[in-house]
């Protein structure tokens, strides 16, 4: 006879008073070949990404962005090069083009990035 695991874990309860915040903040980063996000750049800020595994830790720019669903952070990555560009107040354009292979690494992601 075998047991059934529940996919429920033990929830803890917040003190009385507190609402309960979900997500890890509003991040983009563009999952499918397409996704975009438009927004005007209302600032940037350093971020340290600790050690993990065998990669070093490391330093990016967060790009805060003033889109219509309100505000969203973009990290920096080796394809997202060209917001360093991109000046405070002007309005960023954003496309996921896909994964980059690139020989003897992992590959990259791609984007196409435009400003206005």
């Amino acid at each position: 006879m075998s047991k059934t695991k529940s996919n429920t874990a033990a929830k803890k309860q917040l003190p009385k008073g507190f609402k309960e915040i979900t997500g890890q903040g509003n991040f983009w980063k563009g999952n499918d070949k397409g996704d975009t996000i438009t927004g005007k750049l209302k600032g940037t800020r350093v971020h340290t990404f600790p050690k993990e595994g065998r990669r070093e830790a490391r330093d990016a720019n967060v790009y805060l962005l003033d889109t219509a669903d309100g505000e969203v952070e973009v990290t920096q990555s080796g394809g997202l090069g060209a917001l360093t560009k991109v000046k405070k107040g002007q309005t960023v354009y954003i496309e996921f083009v896909g994964m980059k292979k690139l020989p003897g690494k992992s590959p990259m992601r791609e984007y196409i990035v435009g400003v206005k």
